[in-house]
């Protein structure tokens, strides 16, 4: 069954996150306090400890929240999901409008060590999912993720 492993709050947009108890999101705007909070496509970040194992090739994993994701995973391959998924992710239901990341402020390197900023964008790029916030709610470590409706043509495909 897809969980929640990690939720991660950070204070500007391509800075390395920080483990908390709680992300509490707000329709429309994302996590509340986190610096990718706003009207737009990318306001909270997803990735699977599969997909970060996948990159690393054996290598340490680094903490949650050093890819500056909100919302670690497992159990769902998120970057298979459509654009327009609808996830429920603990009380707060989420929308996925990108799949991937390949504007970058610099290009992702796979031979960094897993602790740079290059490996990171590397990661985020190849891995991780975007979504707004639909409904407000919370979400923490343990919470379940359903998935309630199929992909749609909405959103951006990197």
């Amino acid at each position: 069954m897809p969980q929640v492993v990690s939720v991660n709050t950070g204070k500007t947009i391509f800075s390395r996150k920080k483990p908390t108890d709680v992300l509490l999101l707000k329709e429309g705007h994302g996590a509340v306090g986190d610096g990718c909070a706003g009207f737009w496509h990318r306001q909270i970040c997803l990735l699977s400890v599969e997909g970060i194992h996948r990159r690393l090739q054996g290598r340490p994993a680094p903490h949650y929240g050093q890819f500056f994701e909100h919302i670690d995973t497992t159990g769902i391959e998120l970057t298979s999901q459509a654009l327009g998924t609808r996830l429920r992710i603990g009380s707060a239901l989420l929308e996925v409008t990108q799949i991937g990341e390949s504007d970058l402020p610099s290009e992702g390197n796979p031979d960094s060590a897993p602790t740079s900023k290059s490996f990171a964008f590397y990661v985020v790029e190849h891995e991780a999912i975007f979504a707004t916030v639909l409904e407000d709610g919370t979400v923490k470590a343990g919470d379940s993720i359903e998935i309630i409706k199929g992909g749609t043509e909405y959103g951006y495909a990197c």
